[in-house]
C-alpha cells in the first residue's frame, strides 16, 4: 500500500487570508537535506517553517472548490 501524508505548519502572510495552517513548502536547496535519512537526533525540523509569502502568488477560484459536498459529488462522478 503506498500512502503519503501532507505536513502542515503555520500560514504565511499570503495563505493566513484564507487559512490558519498551510503545507510545509521546500526550497530545492533543502530537498537532499530532507530526504536524507540520518540520526533520528539531527532530523531536519527547522525546515518545518511557512514559506516565504514574496515567493508566492494568490489567485481567485470559484467559492465550490472549498464546498466538501461538490468534491464529493465530482469524485462520484456526478
Amino acid at each position: 500500500m503506498q500512502t503519503f501524508a501532507v505536513v502542515t505548519t503555520i500560514a504565511n502572510k499570503l495563505t493566513g487570508q484564507v487559512q490558519d495552517r498551510m503545507p510545509v513548502i521546500l526550497h530545492p536547496r533543502d530537498y537532499d537535506r530532507w530526504l536524507e535519512r540520518g540520526q533520528a537526533h539531527q532530523l531536519p525540523v527547522d525546515l518545518l517553517r511557512p514559506y516565504q509569502a514574496e515567493a508566492m502568488r494568490a489567485e481567485p477560484c470559484s467559492p465550490g472548490v472549498a464546498r466538501a459536498e461538490q468534491r464529493a459529488g465530482a469524485d462520484a462522478g456526478g
